[in-house]
């Protein structure tokens, strides 16, 4: 009997030894599995993650910065699986299997942006630029950009081509223009050498930044056709400046007026000139004027004295000629002059 009760606490501690070396087993469970993720390199995209490894279940969320300025995020995938876009990120939610991240970039889609931040492109900035005639050693096109609010202080500017082909950014260099007032600047210019420039398409991206007084961080963009030479188009005016000599006038002295175009474009045909001039010994001269809508001109009268030096003769600074308050009106302002419709005309009179 006594050795019945002994193998009975035997079994017993056995079997109660068992459940707890069973019930521990239950409290140290093995890690999940973790699958790998693998990111594609490219010299056109960066991808960042927030897990090299997850498990099933978990999220991942992806960072996807485009290194290329001439492309765009097309799509993201993890393996298979396009994912939506969230802000500036992606993110999925791991499978149970491991996954590779790709991109897909497509060219980027730009548009002109005339004015950001205080920065804007003059309207007299052109759509098309000419091509020198071949053998042409020096040729250069300038655009010009202004600051508002009367400029900013030191601002860093850079510009660049987004289409290397037709306009390397070898061929683009940045002026800028102080107002006078130390190293605030008003505006400035965008400097084109068209020898290095193809016939096509390209945008003009200029980014103006400055964290000094007059603060500016902004992007301005045009859109410039490079065509043959001559082959410019504009819409153009009629228009007319009538000189009065009469002030200046002397018996057999010869005048000269002229009026020239400060925003001349490079390939406009000869049709269209830059400058119109004329001389008379007379009173009066009548300049017609084949005039570019945008375009600023600047206007010069002058005689030869005995020692055969030009001599010009002073001009109002301001002149109001025809117009409306529905069109505007024509003017001659700060040694500008500009056109306020089609068929519109000036009366200007220079004195000694």
């Amino acid at each position: 009997m006594k050795k019945f009760f002994l193998m009975f606490a035997l079994c017993a501690i056995f079997l109660s030894g068992g459940v707890l070396i069973s019930a521990c087993g239950e409290d140290n469970p093995p890690p999940p599995e973790q699958y790998n993720i693998t990111l594609e390199t490219s010299s056109d995209f960066e991808i960042t993650s927030s897990h090299q490894k997850a498990t099933e279940g978990e999220t991942v969320t992806l960072e996807v910065t485009i290194t290329n300025e001439n492309l765009e995020i097309d799509s993201v995938f993890a393996n298979e699986t396009a994912l939506e876009k969230d802000g500036n990120s992606y993110s999925f939610v791991m499978p149970a299997q491991d996954v590779t991240i790709n991109v897909t970039t497509k060219e980027r889609t730009y548009q002109e942006v005339l004015e950001s931040d205080g920065t804007y492109w003059r309207e007299s900035v052109p759509n098309q630029i000419g091509l020198p005639e071949e053998g042409t050693q020096y040729a250069n096109q300038y655009i010009y950009f202004n600051f508002s609010g009367g400029g900013v202080w030191s601002p860093t500017v850079t510009v660049r081509s987004t289409n290397q082909e037709v306009l390397p950014d070898d061929a683009l260099e940045v002026r800028l223009t102080s107002n006078n007032q130390g190293t605030r600047y008003g505006y400035g210019s965008v400097c084109i050498d068209l020898t290095k420039a193809s016939k096509g398409t390209t945008y003009i991206i200029l980014t103006a930044k400055s964290s000094t007084m007059g603060t500016t961080n902004s992007t301005i963009i045009k859109e410039i056709e490079f065509v043959d030479n001559g082959e410019v188009e504009f819409e153009t005016w009629q228009t007319t400046v009538t000189f009065d000599l009469s002030k200046v006038a002397r018996s057999g002295r010869e005048i000269f007026v002229q009026v020239s175009d400060r925003d001349w474009v490079y390939g406009t045909p000869s049709e269209i000139p830059s400058y119109f001039s004329q001389s008379t010994t007379e009173e009066s001269i009548v300049l017609n004027i084949t005039y570019i809508p945008t375009h600023d001109y600047s206007i010069l009268a002058y005689y030869f004295d005995e020692n055969n030096r030009m001599i010009e003769f002073e001009l109002p600074e301001v002149i109001t000629g025809s117009g409306s308050s529905e069109t505007g009106f024509t003017q001659y302002v700060d040694g500008n002059l500009s056109f306020a419709y089609n068929g519109a005309n000036i009366n200007i009179t220079p004195t000694n």
